[in-house]
């Protein structure tokens, strides 16, 4: 992401105004469009709103939603185009809505899929990592249904970079280095398009759980 990229949005439900926060030094940078963090809010904020149905589809009705020659609403503004950088409007499109389906589902059941090999009700520590999980909003992920409530249950933890922390462990400490060795020999993994129910459970975890009021 870059300065001007729109990383944080939410919805004022007293004004019905989307706010947004950009990249990059300057209390005003006019945003240049939507990184991954940026989209996620987007949604959670939308969907909390009403303006996101659960099923992903744009509520044609709402101020904001462009609508085409069907009656499809294909997307929302969330920077207007005076106040964008690029000198054009900022949306939210059907299309990006139905990528987080896409992707939001395909991670939530392959966490239930995993919890429910290990025979693990809840987790108690979840630790988010990598240039992007150690910076999104997991509770924009977790609102959405990307992450479900088992794995949120208890402390989640952003941490930066810890392939690279495992590393250096890894090539200074001897004995850390056994720990991993033998860890990598008990890892097992799971085929998920091998499990017979994954397809429907994929198919009924696109849908958007109902909206829970924004964290304080």
């Amino acid at each position: 992401a870059v300065a001007g990229a729109v990383h944080q949005v939410g919805f004022d439900p007293a004004t019905q105004r989307v706010t947004w926060h950009t990249l990059g030094e300057g209390a005003h940078l006019r945003p240049l469009g939507l990184c991954g963090s940026g989209i996620l809010d987007a949604v959670a904020a939308l969907r909390r709103a009403g303006v996101i149905r659960p099923t992903g589809r744009l509520a044609e009705d709402r101020t904001g939603v462009s609508v085409d020659e069907g009656g499809v609403g294909r997307e929302f503004i969330l920077v207007p185009q005076a106040e964008s950088g690029t000198g054009a409007p900022i949306p939210l499109t059907l299309q990006d809505i139905r990528q987080i389906q896409l992707a939001k589902a395909a991670l939530a059941v392959g966490i239930e899929m995993l919890l429910e090999r290990a025979g693990a009700a809840r987790v108690d520590r979840t630790i988010l990592t990598g240039a992007f999980g150690a910076r999104f909003d997991w509770r924009s992920a977790a609102a959405i249904g990307m992450l479900p409530p088992a794995a949120v249950a208890a402390v989640v933890e952003p941490r930066e970079n810890l392939a690279g922390v495992g590393a250096v462990l890894a090539l200074v400490n001897r004995a850390r280095r056994r720990e991993l060795a033998a860890l990598a020999e008990r890892t097992r993994f799971l085929e998920l398009a091998a499990e017979p129910d994954f397809g429907a459970r994929f198919a009924a975890a696109t849908g958007f759980p109902e909206p829970v009021p924004s964290p304080g």
